[in-house]
């Protein structure tokens, strides 16, 4: 229960306007005003916590599932029958990488993980070796705490 109510706590923090929390029971469903002011919103998501207090979990009651979104942003070699390219960059935004599942060219039909991991280590080791050539080619610069490079 503590998990599910941290978790409705960030979202809502976040600007959520809904927060849905799956129970067997019930299903929990909250909608936050997105212009009430934030007493009003915390007053909400206050009320939304005490009703799942008392409805309270039972053993089984929560569906747990995972999914594993393949193939949303494809890597390929050229923007057209791709959204990254080979090192996981998206073509349109310098700067945005991917790392996971989404890199798949289709649904591969197995458990990705160990692909998954794979290619995230891959796109990171690759990442970590562009910042150190362009540290030395264009010098550390910052903006905003971030390094610049694109």
């Amino acid at each position: 229960m503590q998990g599910m109510e941290v978790a409705a706590r960030a979202l809502a923090a976040a600007g959520a306007i809904r927060v849905v929390v799956p129970n067997a029971a019930e299903l929990w469903d909250l909608h936050l005003a997105p212009h009430a002011n934030e007493a009003s919103r915390q007053a909400q998501l206050d009320g939304f916590i005490s009703k799942m207090r008392a409805v309270g979990i039972r053993k089984y009651d929560v569906p747990l599932f995972s999914a594993h979104q393949m193939g949303s942003c494809r890597m390929g070699s050229n923007a057209r029958s791709s959204v990254c390219d080979a090192r996981g960059q998206c073509w349109e935004v310098c700067g945005l990488y991917v790392a996971d599942a989404s890199l798949f060219p289709t649904a591969s039909g197995v458990n990705p993980m160990i692909t998954v991991y794979a290619l995230s280590y891959m796109v990171a080791s690759g990442l970590a070796q562009h910042w150190r050539t362009e540290q030395q080619r264009i010098g550390y610069r910052e903006q905003g705490g971030r390094p610049v490079a694109c």
